[in-house]
């Protein structure tokens, strides 16, 4: 085996790593905000406050839709980044 192929397979070994590191960030992410429930707080890009929107039963309409939109783009995320690895 020569240095370019040590390289390669190096950086490939790299890329894999990250990408399960990933997967298992946004899994616990998911698996927090299941279990504990989570928060999501507003403010505008001056910095001003607008508000905070709480994960929990009593949470109106659009409060769940928006952390419904997070574990969608969680699961998306974490379903492209396993065919990144399966490509890899």
């Amino acid at each position: 085996m020569d240095i370019k192929t040590l390289e390669y397979l190096e950086e490939r070994a790299k890329r894999g790593r990250a990408i399960v590191n990933r997967i298992a960030q946004l899994k616990e992410q998911i698996e927090q905000m299941e279990k504990h429930g989570a928060e999501i707080r507003l403010r505008s890009v001056r910095g001003d406050y607008i508000g905070d929107f709480r994960n929990n039963p009593d949470a109106d309409e659009m409060t769940r839709r928006m952390f419904n939109a997070f574990f969608e783009a969680a699961n998306t995320e974490i379903d492209r980044l396993k065919q990144e690895l399966a490509d890899l």
